[in-house]
């Protein structure tokens, strides 16, 4: 059996300690966000991936400036061996990263979907295998999936298929998701890919 650790931050944007000025100032390329909201839950996510690549070690001391975007939109560190996944949602915003494996991280504030939304992530057969449980986790985790592996599969989300309940498969890969205790209106998953069907993953998680 194999041990694995994947390194998890989260935040509240509404934490008193942390200064908008501090975020702004953050050496990230500039986009364009619909709100301040969403511009400061954006920073505040590169501000914890910034804080695991400068404060926990063996993690690299990498500057945020090597931060590129993939023409699908997925966030990477230029010339790095790290992998990470960011996400906000309400008032909130995490951040894993691991070395020399796909991750994946959703973060979801509960809200009602509308009826028949599951129809836009879950086929028939998931739909029919899967009812009954929480619409919202399983899209949250079907996104930390798609988040880890879409971009390298070439796949849609609807191509992430579950095989169990926080275990996905797309293209012959197997994806693993587990999930994070975070604040109780909230729900959240880290997609690994599954290297070893003997491997434990547990999440180091840090509020900060």
């Amino acid at each position: 059996m194999s041990l694995s650790t994947l390194s998890v931050y989260w935040a509240d944007l509404k934490a008193a300690h942390r200064s908008e000025d501090d975020l702004l100032r953050l050496p990230v390329p500039a986009r364009p966000y619909r709100t301040v909201h969403a511009q400061h839950l954006s920073l505040l996510s590169k501000w914890l991936l910034h804080y695991a690549l400068h404060h926990h070690p063996p993690h690299p001391d990498e500057p945020l400036v090597s931060l590129r975007y993939h023409v699908t939109g997925k966030p990477y560190l230029s010339d790095s061996q790290y992998a990470f996944s960011l996400s906000h949602s309400g008032q909130l915003a995490a951040c894993v990263i691991a070395s020399r494996r796909a991750v994946g991280i959703d973060i979801q504030k509960r809200v009602q979907l509308r009826p028949g939304a599951e129809g836009l992530f879950l086929s028939v057969d998931e739909r029919e295998r899967m009812m009954g449980e929480d619409t919202l986790a399983l899209w949250s985790q079907k996104e930390a999936a798609f988040k880890a592996l879409g971009h390298e599969l070439d796949a849609r989300l609807t191509d992430f298929r579950f095989e169990q309940l926080q275990q996905l498969r797309c293209r012959d890969v197997t994806i693993r998701l587990v999930q994070l205790p975070i604040q109780a209106n909230y729900i959240g998953y880290v997609a690994y890919e599954a290297l070893d069907t003997n491997e434990v993953v547990t999440i180091e998680l840090e509020c900060l």
